[in-house]
């Protein structure tokens, strides 16, 4: 895994990489991470867990994806998010995902 030994990672942009699917445990290890951009791929779902020990994530970009609907509380953990893009995805249903976002501005 290429990011399994990049703990100490901060920011991570994969912008526009023709991404279509994300492993549940991709970000496992990236505990100090606080921006991650996905924006302008071909996500169409994001997994329960994917972002549970990313608690120092701060931003968020899923922008111009095909997400169609968010899981109940797929965002729990992330209690410092404060700027959440969606824009520009096909969501149908947010399902209470975002739940416990208390800093969440955007």
């Amino acid at each position: 895994d290429l990011l399994k030994n990049n703990q100490n990672l901060v920011k991570l942009n994969f912008e526009n990489n023709m991404i279509s699917k994300i492993y549940e445990k991709s970000f496992d290890n990236l505990k100090n991470l606080e921006y991650l951009n996905l924006k302008n791929n071909r996500i169409s779902k994001i997994g329960f867990n994917l972002f549970r020990n990313a608690q120092k994530l701060n931003s968020l970009i899923l922008a111009k994806n095909y997400l169609k609907r968010l899981d109940s509380n797929i965002f729990n953990g992330l209690v410092n998010l404060n700027n959440l893009d969606l824009s520009l995805n096909d969501l149908i249903s947010l399902n209470n995902s975002l739940n416990g976002l208390l800093y969440l501005n955007t």
